[in-house]
């Protein structure tokens, strides 16, 4: 999933979660961020990974971020991904 939102242009970082779900038991949720200067909505961002992977494997929802948070190897760090989704959710 990170790399379909990685092949996008404007895509510069990308991490997936997955979060509970009463019906499905758990939903995809992406956070990205963009190459400074570029431009992409998350429309954009399904439908290019709806274009490279299964539609269900697509994130329901993307949040944007400046940076996404990493740890000291660079790896983006899901776990602080997780803790962000409230507030990126606007709850």
């Amino acid at each position: 999933m990170e790399e379909a939102l990685y092949r996008h242009p404007a895509g510069l970082e990308a991490g997936v979660i997955g979060v509970p779900d009463s019906v499905y038991g758990e939903r995809v949720v992406a956070f990205v961020a963009l190459h400074p200067g570029a431009q992409a909505n998350e429309s954009d961002l399904r439908e290019h990974a709806k274009n490279l992977l299964a539609d269900y494997k697509a994130p329901e929802h993307i949040y944007f971020l400046a940076e996404l948070p990493k740890g000291i190897t660079g790896k983006v760090q899901c776990r602080a991904l997780k803790d962000l989704l409230p507030r990126a959710a606007g709850a």
